[in-house]
């Protein structure tokens, strides 16, 4: 079974998925990681590792057809699913439509930025070990946020651009308001008595 789970493992790495433990174990993981290539790719959805699906994985597995099937803009089945609640895991709001489209690109780059990677809501390397990483609590996201707030808008192909907003205190600290400022969930200003 160990042999199975790497070699499944080697078509998750191509599509940008994060891998399975290979304990040599045929466990849910494996089995719904089975049947989410079977309907990817139009096989009978058993979860079993058979030579039908065994076959069809050494096809995706050649160089062309793994270029071809890289997880990105365009893509949907249970690769995006899974991408898509990798994203929610950490914090990140998207919708759970198995498309790549979009509204998942926009949150891909809100997770990179957040994460201090290059904001291109494309799936590389780096953003699928940070996708693996466990997420941070609230409050270090929150802080996250104070390190350089920006939101996003789409340039003129629709690809994700970042705009900065730079917080400013005008006025005196007794009499006084804060332009572009963010606030931190779960911190509360303190209450007068």
């Amino acid at each position: 079974m160990a042999k199975a789970q790497g070699e499944l493992n080697a078509y998750r790495r191509k599509v940008g998925l994060r891998e399975l433990r290979q304990d040599g174990l045929y466990g849910p993981k494996t089995t719904q990681a089975v049947k989410d290539f079977q309907e990817k790719y139009g096989l009978e959805q058993t979860g079993k590792y058979d030579a039908q699906t065994k076959e069809a994985l050494a096809r995706r597995l050649s160089p062309q057809a793994a270029a071809k099937e890289a997880l990105g803009p365009g893509a949907h089945g249970p690769e995006v699913r899974e991408l898509q609640a990798d994203i929610a895991k950490h914090g990140v709001k998207v919708g759970q439509d198995v498309v790549y489209g979009r509204q998942t690109r926009k949150a891909l780059a809100e997770f990179q930025r957040r994460n201090g990677l290059e904001p291109t809501g494309l799936m590389d390397a780096k953003t699928r070990a940070a996708l693996d990483a466990p997420p941070k609590s609230s409050f270090t996201q929150a802080l996250d946020k104070l390190k350089g707030y920006s939101r996003f808008d789409t340039g003129p192909e629709g690809e994700p651009r970042v705009i900065h907003d730079t917080s400013l205190a005008k006025g005196t600290p007794s009499n006084g308001r804060l332009v572009n400022g963010i606030k931190i969930m779960g911190i509360h200003p303190p209450t007068r008595v």
